[in-house]
């Protein structure tokens, strides 16, 4: 049987243990409380961008449709234009002339205008005039 003095010196000691591996664990859990934090920190950021993002994507597409709206108007009026036109030229007797996407004269249309001379030199004529335009 140990004595008295053994069995404080065991208890003693078995304290000692018992404290390291306390401080040991407080050491560790204050590790992890930081750990912890930093990922709620960063979750939160992340949920901040996420947001951020989701309403920049939101004006994106509203953006979008709106620009598709416009464009939709806007050739709505070019065609409310060239109808304009057609009857502006309509009405002091003038045909129209076609024109590319440029609004240049087709080749096509400086061909025509040369056939349509009445005289071999206004043909002539109209040849030198529209040569270089009609090679396009």
């Amino acid at each position: 049987m140990p004595t008295l003095e053994e069995r404080l010196a065991a208890a003693e000691e078995r304290a000692t243990k018992l404290e390291g591996q306390l401080t040991t664990l407080q050491t560790e859990n204050a590790d992890l409380q930081k750990r912890l934090q930093a990922a709620e920190t960063s979750r939160d950021e992340e949920q901040t961008q996420v947001t951020e993002l989701q309403k920049q994507l939101k004006e994106s597409r509203q953006e979008g449709q709106n620009l598709a709206n416009k464009v939709k108007d806007l050739e709505a009026n070019a065609k409310t234009a060239e109808a304009e036109a057609a009857n502006i030229c309509a009405s002091v007797g003038v045909t129209p002339a076609p024109v590319t996407s440029k609004g240049d004269q087709t080749s096509e249309d400086y061909a025509a205008r040369i056939k349509a001379a009445k005289s071999p030199g206004e043909q002539t004529r109209l040849y030198r005039q529209y040569k270089d335009k009609l090679s396009r």
